[in-house]
């Protein structure tokens, strides 16, 4: 595991092969709701935030040309896209589809618990690797990295420090070093 400081212009990339990949992920999230999209009581202010940092603030600014918010409605000019923006009218499993079908990211919601162990209380993820989070929800760090080898000696203590110096507004970057026998994402990568 790779974290490096980033900017939040950094944070969202779009390139030419975007409107195939988010016309995937809207069919992911349409079939399999279940699978891809998690929401609970302690990530819901975590999502909340995510939604409105990204879809009225980052994508319209960014990438002016692509996204657009006129009055109470957000446009995607690419996919032709286009919803109610009022976080106060959308449910967090909403926002979480709303912030799939406009970006390629997956998002996974990690809360400190009472021990300071963080745990995954919400995801929106069309292509996780190697994990399906809707099986992981309320399991730690710890436990959801207990198959990796080598996790628990040097792996934990790297990760929990990482977690431990994170401040809120600071952004990183996460890569994750593995090997892929194919490089194209299809909807039986999840299923």
């Amino acid at each position: 595991m790779g974290i490096k400081k980033s900017t939040k212009q950094d944070w969202i990339r779009i390139d030419r092969s975007y409107l195939e990949r988010t016309a995937l992920r809207k069919k992911l999230l349409a079939d399999h709701p279940e699978i891809c999209v998690g929401t609970s009581e302690m990530a819901n202010p975590a999502i909340h935030e995510l939604y409105e940092e990204v879809m009225l603030d980052l994508l319209p600014r960014r990438f002016p040309t692509m996204f657009r918010i006129e009055g109470d409605m957000f446009y995607n000019f690419v996919t032709g896209g286009r919803h109610r923006i009022s976080s106060a009218l959308l449910d967090h499993a909403s926002m979480l589809q709303h912030l799939a079908e406009n970006v390629e990211e997956d998002f996974y919601f990690m809360v400190p618990d009472a021990q300071d162990e963080f745990v995954l209380q919400g995801f929106v993820a069309c292509f996780p690797q190697g994990l399906l989070p809707s099986a992981k929800v309320g399991m730690s760090v710890s436990e959801i990295h207990k198959p990796v080898p080598g996790y628990e000696g040097r792996l934990k203590k790297g990760v929990n420090r990482c977690f431990e110096r994170m401040e809120r507004g600071q952004s990183v970057g996460r890569l994750n070093v593995g090997s892929a026998r194919c490089l194209e994402r299809r909807e039986s990568d999840i299923t």
